[in-house]
């Protein structure tokens, strides 16, 4: 497997991959329509994710108008401290049909008891070491992050952020 790195002018009709990564907005500030290069990247058969800023996210155009596949990002925008890049609450959204197999990824069945329960397949390692095999007394726990989003947002505005 190759990995490319593709600017937004270039075309990607004559390329052969199985999906692209578009961050919008730019990590400079700057609006890109990315709606062309999701188009060809499912002309040729391929999944479109788009990186996203969720706080632009309420004035700008959303990924799912532009047809993209899934939409990723964080919630550092949003009164979250710098951290040295981390950690920080994160989302990960299908926008199109691609959500039984993305589902399936990231839940797995186990049967508990009498009944078979959804769980996260995919989980931070830190959420199951034990206490007294831990090797830190540090431990990251992104549900407090994701918890300190509405708080910053009930403080900082008057009025909550609608998302188009």
């Amino acid at each position: 497997m190759k990995l490319s790195l593709v600017t937004h002018t270039q075309n990607l009709k004559t390329r052969e991959f199985f999906g692209v990564l578009i961050q919008y907005p730019a990590s400079t500030g700057r609006l890109n329509d990315p709606s062309e290069a999701i188009s060809q990247a499912h002309n040729k058969g391929a999944l479109a994710v788009v990186a996203s800023d969720l706080l632009a996210l309420t004035q700008i155009k959303s990924p799912g108008e532009m047809d993209a596949d899934v939409v990723v990002g964080n919630s550092q925008r949003f009164g979250v401290p710098m951290g040295y890049g981390g950690p920080h609450a994160a989302f990960l959204q299908p926008v199109r049909n691609i959500n039984d197999p993305l589902r399936d990824a990231l839940l797995g069945y186990q049967l508990m008891l009498k009944d078979a329960r959804l769980r996260m397949a995919l989980q931070t390692r830190e959420q199951h070491i034990r206490r007294e095999k831990a090797t830190s007394n540090i431990c990251t726990a992104q549900v407090l992050l994701a918890k300190l989003l509405p708080y910053m947002q009930c403080i900082r505005s008057r009025r909550p952020q609608k998302y188009r």
